[in-house]
């Protein structure tokens, strides 16, 4: 059995100048434990294709076709459902880094949120855990990133 199963997904967004099909007809399966790239030039639908898998582009662009998660259609998933799939099953990795963090929000506190919604942390555990991360990928001064708000990126001179 596939853990994601989509077929025929198209994504189509209206505009001033009409209609424009941002991806159509996808097809692909993934089994448990697989790994799946895609690549592509800038602008060829593979955010599109991300958000409408996860079912991100309700408001925004009509989407066809079927995306099956673990058995379950994710387009007759509820609201509940579809949040707990994206908070602990499913997240998407925005190519880029402007759009990976809400600007308005510290960094510790979004790391932390995340940590917390997986289950893996919560309270003073969850933000010790985000600092420890911080410290791994290479921050010399995580509490200074950790305090930070994302657009400001004297930290990283």
């Amino acid at each position: 059995m596939s853990l994601l199963n989509i077929r025929g997904l198209s994504v189509t967004f209206d505009t001033l100048q009409g209609p424009f099909k941002a991806i159509e007809g996808i097809d692909l399966d993934v089994k448990e434990l697989d790994t799946l790239a895609i690549v592509g030039e800038s602008g060829c639908g593979k955010s599109v294709l991300g958000h409408a898998a996860m079912r991100l582009l309700d408001d925004i662009a009509a989407v066809k076709g079927s995306v099956v998660y673990r058995g379950r259609e994710v387009y007759s998933m509820s609201r509940e459902e579809l949040l707990e799939m994206r908070g602990k099953a499913v997240s998407l990795v925005p190519q880029s880094p402007s759009a990976s963090f809400n600007p308005v929000i510290r960094i510790g506190k979004q790391i932390t949120e995340l940590i917390e919604k997986a289950g893996v942390a919560h309270g003073g555990e969850a933000e010790q855990r985000a600092l420890t991360y911080l410290e791994r990928v290479g921050f010399s001064d995580p509490q200074a990133i950790f305090d930070s708000y994302p657009h400001r990126n004297h930290w990283l001179a």
